[in-house]
């Protein structure tokens, strides 16, 4: 192959990946082994199982009617195949397309863990399994500690590493795959496209709108691993979060260092797609809860 014929080849491995077909193509089996997993576990289980996100959107779901437990997954791999459809492209996709994507998303994924390593205040941040992986990957939106520090006249809960349900090891590799899907489906493909359209609507340029819209996801993403709840309501309060995180000192370097991986993940989505961006954030979980673990 001459160097012509190999730039164009690297050239169409860079489109090709980028499709949310290879998305579709990567993710669809990693999703269908996360939920073929909880579906074969117990009540009791499952709730260790399963990513915080994944729990939030099937409460969502239920309440629009859809409360069967395909719907959410359903939702996921619908939206892909919409969105390719969108995008009038072929329905073509190399094998080796998808190894190079693994591959690449491995690559971002060690960046990451380098990265926490290196940067000073965020050297201590990257979570051990089991305990405070638990924070980065809450399973239950509801559950709350009764001996947690309160906020706001007392009125706010927040979850404690101790108050989380430890997911088995032998399945915590099931959980990150969930968590890697789920919460970029949210935070990044879902979140970053409505704050871009926003933000634009205030006349602002694409290039910092893009910035925000990123950085604003970002932020929302390191929240919600500190979420505040109200106990007379039971509801979710974003004051009360926001609250808590400036007032506990203790959570700034970890959450700081929650903004960066969200900041990664936002750039590889919008300029590698969501197929490479879930990935490597599946790879980072994998990577903390095994290998420092």
């Amino acid at each position: 192959m001459n160097s012509r014929e190999e730039a164009v080849s690297h050239r169409e491995y860079w489109d090709e990946a980028s499709r949310p077909l290879a998305g579709l193509v990567l993710l669809s089996p990693l999703l269908l082994i996360y939920e073929w997993h909880a579906a074969w576990q117990d009540s009791s289980a499952v709730i260790t199982l399963r990513n915080g996100v994944d729990i939030w959107l099937r409460t969502q779901m239920g309440w629009l009617g859809f409360d069967h437990e395909w719907c959410v997954p359903a939702l996921v791999l619908l939206t892909l195949a919409g969105r390719h459809i969108l995008s009038c492209q072929d329905w073509n996709i190399r094998p080796s397309v998808i190894g190079g994507m693994v591959a690449e998303a491995a690559l971002f994924a060690a960046l990451l863990v380098i990265l926490g390593q290196l940067i000073p205040w965020s050297s201590t941040n990257i979570p051990q399994f089991p305990q405070e992986m638990d924070l980065l990957h809450s399973r239950e939106a509801l559950l709350l500690s009764e001996n947690t520090v309160g906020n706001i006249a007392g009125k706010l809960a927040t979850p404690v590493a101790d108050a989380w349900p430890n997911p088995s090891p032998r399945l915590h590799w099931v959980t990150c795959l969930g968590a890697g899907i789920y919460e970029e489906f949210l935070f990044r493909l879902g979140l970053i496209p409505v704050l871009y359209g926003l933000v634009r609507m205030l006349g602002i340029p694409r290039v910092i709108t893009l910035v925000i819209a990123i950085g604003g996801s970002s932020l929302l993403f390191a929240a919600a691993h500190y979420l505040q709840v109200d106990l007379e309501t039971g509801k979710i309060s974003l004051l009360g979060t926001a609250d808590y995180i400036i007032q506990h000192r203790d959570v700034w370097s970890a959450f700081s260092f929650r903004c960066l991986a969200g900041i990664l993940f936002g750039a590889l989505l919008v300029f590698r797609g969501i197929g490479i961006a879930a990935g490597c954030h599946i790879g980072y979980d994998l990577f903390v809860g095994y290998w420092m673990g």
